[in-house]
């Protein structure tokens, strides 16, 4: 299949395609603020780079949140407009997931991974997940946390990850496996993806009515 890819949960907008060969196109910008057209430029310049028409996806993978408002608000527009009048799926993949699914791949898969996103004010966005043979599994729910209590979720030798990791006091991290320079990037909705692919029963990914989809905010409107 040759499968689009949108993040824009953050302030990364970033857009991928992966051709049937598995070869990968990505275009991925950073700021508050760039979605609204940054997502309209990866989509083209992808498409463009790799001599795809829109016609020739397969189908489109959309990051769902949590995240900001206006991030999300604006990929779920602009995969509604691009999948208008195509037969093309359209399936959502969790925010926290995702960039869980990218470090999973650079740690022992015994250890907990904790996901980290910037909610504004002060709070975090925190949700944690386990792996077991590679195959990473929810351990809790989706949630706001004061930035000052997520020491209380974590314990030696655990993995943090996400934006929201700069907000976090120092000594909160003292024992932790810290990745504090992952981009929230469409490629690693490709990852996601493929554990899917090896493990059909395990609910990942969920397809979606691109009419009636809508996003997780949970944060402030920003």
């Amino acid at each position: 299949m040759n499968i689009l890819a949108i993040e824009t949960a953050t302030d990364y907008c970033s857009v991928a395609l992966m051709q049937k060969n598995g070869n990968q196109t990505e275009y991925t910008v950073y700021g508050k603020g760039v979605h609204s057209e940054a997502v309209f430029l990866g989509i083209k310049e992808v498409l463009e780079k790799t001599g795809f028409p829109a016609s020739q996806v397969d189908a489109v993978l959309l990051s769902g949140g949590p995240g900001s408002y206006t991030g999300l608000r604006v990929g779920y527009s602009a995969v509604k407009g691009f999948l208008f009048g195509h037969n093309t799926r359209l399936y959502i993949v969790d925010t926290m997931l995702s960039v869980a699914a990218a470090v999973s791949a650079m740690v022992p898969n015994t250890a907990d991974i904790h996901i980290v996103l910037d909610a504004r004010r002060n709070h975090l966005i925190h949700q944690m997940f386990k792996q077991t043979d590679g195959l990473l599994t929810v351990a809790s729910g989706t949630q706001i946390v004061p930035v000052g209590e997520i020491g209380g979720f974590l314990k030696p030798g655990d993995v943090l990850a996400g934006t929201g990791i700069e907000r976090i006091e120092s000594e909160s991290l003292k024992e932790l496996q810290v990745f504090n320079d992952i981009p929230v990037k469409a490629a690693y909705l490709f990852m996601v993806w493929k554990m899917q692919v090896l493990n059909p029963a395990a609910p990942l990914i969920r397809e979606a009515d691109p009419e009636s989809a809508e996003p997780v905010y949970l944060t402030p409107g920003v």
